[in-house]
C-alpha cells in the first residue's frame, strides 16, 4: 500500500510498482520479477564464484610481493583471467577447479598495469619445469642503464623470484623456493639460470612470480624501499601443475620441512560440494531420443 507523507511525497507500493523518495524527487519503479535459475545458470554462477575465491587465494599468497601496490582494476582482471582459465580447461562444469584449467591464460599476468614488469625490465625471463620437477628460471643478459627503468633516486633493486605451490583440493599453499639478486644501478649482468630443486607436492598449481624492489641507502635504517602504487612490478613468469598420484589431485606428498599455510580465503571446495549435492537431489533428466519421428524420454524405443 502506498501513502502520502507530510511533504506530499508518495511512498510504498501499488501493484507491481513502488514509490520511493531520492532527495527532492519522487521516483516510481517497477518491482523486480522473480528469476528462475536453471541448473546451467546455477553452475555458471558457482563457477564464477569458484574463480573469485581462487583469485583471492593467489592475491593472498603473493601479498608479500604485491603489498597492496597494484592498479585499481587488478582484482577484477585477475578474477576474470582465472575464470577464463577454469572455463576453457578440462573437466565438466561444476567439477573442475583451477588445477583443471588452461593455466596458460595466467602466464604473464601483471599485478600492476602502471608499472608492468615487461616494461620496467626490458628483457624476457623464462621459466620451465624439467622432467625431474625442478624449476629453472633463465634471466637473459642485460645492462641496468639500458634495460631497466630504475628510479633516479635508486641505488639498486632486488630482483626476487618466488615459487609457490597451491593445492586447491586440500586447501593449502606453501612457498617451495625463493631466490634474490641484488641489481646495482650501473651494472652489467650475464645470462644466468636460477635452479629451484626443492620438492613440490603432487596435485598442485605452481606459480613462478618475479618482482622488482627498488631501494636507496639510508644511514639509520640501512635501506629505504622506493616502491609505490605507481611503481611495483610483479608478474607471473611461469605457471605449471604437478602430476597427481593415481590420477587424483587429492593425493599429495607431505613435506614436513616446508610449512603449509591454510587457504583461509578459499571456499571452492564448499562450492563444489554444494553443486554435487544439488545434482544428487535433482539429477538431470534422461536425454530425449528421436525414433522415426516419435520422441521418447530416454528409452529410444519405438511404438511403431
Amino acid at each position: 500500500m502506498a501513502r502520502i507523507d507530510n511533504q506530499g511525497k508518495i511512498r510504498g507500493s501499488v501493484g507491481n510498482y513502488s514509490y520511493r523518495v531520492v532527495g527532492d524527487k519522487n521516483l516510481l519503479q517497477s518491482k523486480p520479477g522473480k528469476v528462475k535459475q536453471t541448473a546451467n545458470t546455477k553452475e555458471s554462477a558457482s563457477e564464477f564464484g569458484l574463480a573469485s575465491t581462487s583469485a583471492k587465494v593467489i592475491r593472498s599468497c603473493l601479498y608479500a610481493l604485491i603489498q597492496g601496490r597494484h592498479d585499481g582494476g587488478m582484482i577484477n582482471r585477475l578474477q576474470q583471467t582465472v575464470y577464463h582459465a577454469i572455463k576453457t580447461g578440462t573437466g565438466t562444469r561444476g567439477n573442475r577447479t583451477l588445477y583443471d584449467g588452461d593455466l596458460s591464460k595466467l602466464l604473464g599476468f601483471e599485478f600492476n598495469n602502471r608499472s608492468p614488469l615487461s616494461e620496467v625490465l626490458k628483457i624476457k625471463p623464462s621459466a620451465v619445469m624439467d622432467g625431474s620437477g625442478r624449476i629453472l628460471v633463465t634471466i637473459p643478459s642485460f645492462k641496468t642503464r639500458r634495460d631497466m627503468k630504475m628510479p633516479s633516486r635508486a641505488n639498486g633493486c632486488y630482483l626476487r623470484v618466488v615459487v609457490t605451490a597451491l593445492n586447491f583440493s586440500s586447501a593449502y599453499f606453501q612457498y617451495t623456493g625463493h631466490q634474490q639478486l641484488n641489481i646495482q644501478a650501473s651494472s652489467v649482468h650475464e645470462e644466468q639460470t636460477l635452479t629451484f630443486d626443492q620438492e613440490i607436492p603432487q596435485g598442485c598449481v605452481v606459480l613462478i612470480s618475479m618482482s622488482l624492489h627498488f631501494y636507496t641507502p639510508q644511514t639509520l635504517v640501512g635501506e629505504i624501499v622506493l616502491n609505490s602504487d605507481e611503481l611495483n612490478p610483479v608478474s607471473l613468469i611461469g605457471i605449471f601443475k604437478t602430476d597427481a598420484e593415481n590420477g587424483s589431485h587429492d593425493d599429495v606428498t607431505y613435506m614436513p620441512e616446508v610449512e603449509r599455510y591454510p587457504m583461509t580465503a578459499y571456499f571452492g571446495n564448499d562450492i563444489l560440494r554444494d553443486q554435487q549435492r544439488a545434482r544428487d537431489l535433482h539429477p538431470p533428466e534422461a536425454a530425449e531420443t528421436v525414433n522415426e519421428g516419435i520422441v521418447f524420454p530416454g528409452s529410444g524405443k519405438s511404438l511403431l
